[in-house]
């Protein structure tokens, strides 16, 4: 119950850790081989080739671009192992079993560190804690831990321990998403009841796991690009409206002087008395027309087009102004001429 409480704890510690990935990192899923072999009670004094016994290895992390990552880690395998009495101590109504089979299922919270990371062969050192449940059993199948007359009467274990996972080994890129790792990996254990020998046991300490382990690993999912600043925007300043500068009437004036503008200003300072043409060419002021209006333009416009809205003779406004050509701005001076 205790390892698969501790499996929840470390699945739930994923999405966590993928917030905490800036930008998010594509994951990374593991498939491994693994052959497990033991070190307790039934291995003391023994210096000849142990025995590897098939088992299994899934892992989960983050493919993040920082050397250290996070790994969660599930497996599980076995073991068998048989001892002479030889190394088993005696003790009277107690028969220690001299053979056991000890499936096993673990699940770990492991720190990982891939170094050399433009190589395509790349070291990967490890460490972490977790969890082993453990179910040790005769050769008739039956659970070692309700034989009380194996044990000691003060000796009861669980079947579940704390464990230190050490791991070193290499990971070689085939192409952008997959990988071939192999690996050796130490356990830790904190019981010493894995081989159910262990006060009549000779070998001093608890027992360990250890394993060779050969895996492919799968990314899933592309490594996205890092999020860049984004560009300084220039300063927006406030469109100011220019107004577009009025003509002064005085300036339009002079600079449209028609004829009768000229016949108006001699007759005001008496130049037309002092004229050499003969009076009668002069135009008689209560016989000449009347002045005409001022009109200042508002918007921009043409001559025509005023001609048509004031209703007034084209060629006659047009002679009124005779340096008024094409579109008028605004604020032109313009001489209606009068009936």
């Amino acid at each position: 119950m205790n390892a698969i409480r501790f499996t929840l704890f470390t699945l739930l510690l994923i999405p966590a850790f993928a917030s905490a990935q800036d930008p998010p990192a594509p994951l990374r899923v593991s498939i491994g081989m693994a052959g497990f072999s033991y070190e307790g009670d039934f291995t003391y004094g023994e210096e000849k080739f142990r025995r590897f016994y098939p088992g299994t290895n899934f892992a989960i992390q983050f493919e993040g671009k920082k050397p250290l990552q996070l790994q969660v880690n599930a497996g599980f395998g076995k073991f068998r192992e048989q001892s002479d009495d030889q190394f088993l101590l005696a003790a009277d109504g107690v028969t220690p079993n001299t053979y056991v089979e000890t499936s096993f299922f673990y699940t770990d919270l492991r720190l990982t560190l891939r170094l050399l990371k433009h190589s395509p062969v790349r070291p990967v050192l490890g460490a972490g804690l977790g969890m082993l449940n453990f179910n040790p059993r005769d050769q008739e199948g039956t659970f070692l831990g309700e034989n009380i007359f194996s044990r000691l009467e003060n000796e009861v274990y669980g079947t579940t321990a704390l464990i230190i996972p050490l791991s070193a080994g290499l990971e070689m890129r085939l192409n952008r998403k997959i990988s071939l790792g192999l690996a050796y990996i130490y356990r830790i254990t904190a019981s010493d009841y894995l081989d159910n020998v262990s006060a009549l046991g000779l070998k001093q300490g608890n027992d360990a796991l250890y394993n060779a382990q050969l895996s492919l690993n799968f990314t899933l999912g592309e490594q996205l690009a890092p999020k860049l600043p984004a560009p300084a925007q220039p300063p927006t300043w406030p469109e100011v409206a220019v107004s577009q500068p009025v003509a002064d009437p005085a300036d339009s004036l002079m600079q449209q002087e028609p004829d009768w503008m000229r016949l108006w200003a001699e007759e005001e300072s008496g130049n037309v008395l002092n004229s050499v043409e003969p009076v009668e060419t002069l135009p008689n002021p209560a016989e000449a027309s009347p002045r005409p209006e001022v009109l200042l333009l508002e918007k921009p416009s043409t001559l025509a087009a005023l001609a048509k809205t004031r209703k007034l003779d084209p060629e006659k406004l047009a002679a009124a102004n005779p340096r008024l050509e094409g579109r008028l701005p605004a604020g032109t001076v313009v001489f209606i001429p009068g009936e």
